[in-house]
């Protein structure tokens, strides 16, 4: 008999843990997997990982400066003056870009196309016009030989640049290719003064 109860009590007790257990089995699963999901999300919050949407943000703001450039004005007609040394030059400002007067500037020299510095701004009262979008500027005889003395039966490079600065904050200027023409002359002026060409 003591055995028989022995075993039934040990039964009841068995199917009295039973549920029990499976239950708190099954908490303890359904903490796991929270435990689980918060530190996933603790993972994307703390250490967010570098995209490629930023890096392409990047690359293209930098395209964007360095592929930047300024349009060269365009050089319609050079012609020298009767017995003297002035050169008359038609240009007109960029077909694209906000470009005004004010952004072109001449050089001259003996070496060659843009190699000389800022000689006269568009700006001066030596440019007139646009007459149909085209200015006219004169170099006068007392403004080359001012910059490069004698020029009789030489040859002189007249050129013009886009100076422009992208905003106010840009202490420099970003510079176009130069234009322009070579100015000969002989040594004895003649009726036409200077000859112009391609340089």
């Amino acid at each position: 008999m003591a055995e028989r109860r022995g075993i039934r009590g040990g039964m009841r007790r068995r199917m009295g843990r039973g549920p029990r257990h499976r239950i708190r089995r099954r908490i303890g699963r359904g903490v796991l997997v929270c435990a689980a999901a918060l530190g996933t999300l603790a993972a994307l919050v703390v250490h967010p990982a570098e995209t490629d949407a930023s890096w392409t943000t990047q690359q293209q703001s930098t395209a964007s400066v360095s592929s930047g450039t300024v349009a060269p004005p365009v050089v319609s007609g050079c012609a020298g003056a009767a017995l003297s040394t002035a050169v008359t030059i038609k240009w007109s400002l960029p077909s694209s870009g906000q470009y005004t007067t004010a952004d072109i500037a001449f050089g001259v020299s003996k070496t060659g196309l843009g190699t000389a510095t800022e000689a006269l701004g568009a700006t001066t009262s030596a440019t007139t016009g646009p007459v149909g979008g085209v200015y006219t500027t004169t170099l006068s005889s007392t403004l080359l030989s001012g910059l490069l003395g004698s020029i009789l039966g030489q040859t002189i490079y007249i050129s013009l640049w886009t100076m422009y600065k992208p905003s106010t904050g840009v202490t420099s200027a970003w510079v176009s290719s130069p234009v322009g023409y070579k100015v000969t002359y002989l040594a004895v002026l003649g009726a036409l003064g200077g000859s112009c060409s391609a340089p």
